[in-house]
């Protein structure tokens, strides 16, 4: 696996290599758009428009119940057999990061959260997302599922998810290689979604995912 200064760079690069194929030409007038020479800006030939990459704000959110021993994961169809991870969505216009946040746990599984707590943030280059990573909590309730959205969502233990973690950090490459067997793990070290699960598991400091990220 490649190291996080690379990964981050790779993630950069693959953005604004996206932003730059998806923005030929204005939205403003439709005429074509010329970049600089560092890729990072377009400017339209015709109306003078300046056009400028930007990221998506995405919330990521580990929900846990007041005693801070069970989680909310969630399964999503395009996701591997065994796979869970953090409810996530994009933010409206007009959202608060909290206000994303409520939300999201409100259309995914159905309950309410409080005490939202924002912890630490990750470019995502697909297509070029800034994942806004938080805690929330919970009281421990049936789960009312969107299968729009969702495979599946559960409470997890933490004696479960330890497993999970144990189990990808042995093998990173789970994820790409398949899952027939179907056993529980969790995103690999290079998403944000992992170091939430994992702090929360071994109850380290939150400086630690800022640490582990960057």
């Amino acid at each position: 696996m490649v190291s996080w200064r690379d990964a981050h760079t790779l993630s950069r690069a693959n953005s604004v290599l996206l932003w730059n194929r998806n923005n030929a030409f204005c939205g403003k007038c439709g005429s074509p758009t010329e970049r600089n020479a560092a890729g990072h800006l377009r400017r339209c030939s015709s109306c003078n428009m300046t056009h400028y990459p930007s990221a998506i704000p995405v919330g990521i959110v580990l929900v846990t119940d007041p005693s801070h021993q069970n989680i909310v994961l969630v399964r999503q169809p395009r996701q591997p057999p065994g796979m869970y991870s953090c409810i996530a969505g994009f933010s409206d216009v007009g959202e608060s990061l909290e206000d994303t946040v409520h939300r999201e746990v409100a259309e995914e599984v159905g309950i309410e959260v409080s005490s939202v707590r924002y912890v630490a943030s990750q470019h995502w280059p697909f297509p070029g997302s800034l994942m806004a990573g938080c805690f929330a909590v919970a009281e421990k309730q049936e789960l009312a599922i969107d299968e729009n959205e969702l495979q599946d969502a559960r409470w997890f233990s933490r004696d479960e998810i330890s497993t999970a973690v144990d189990r990808i950090n042995a093998n990173p490459y789970l994820r790409l290689r398949g899952n027939p067997s179907g056993v529980l793990f969790i995103p690999p070290p290079g998403a944000i979604a992992y170091h939430l699960i994992s702090h929360w598991v071994k109850g380290t400091p939150v400086q630690e995912i800022h640490q582990h990220i960057y």
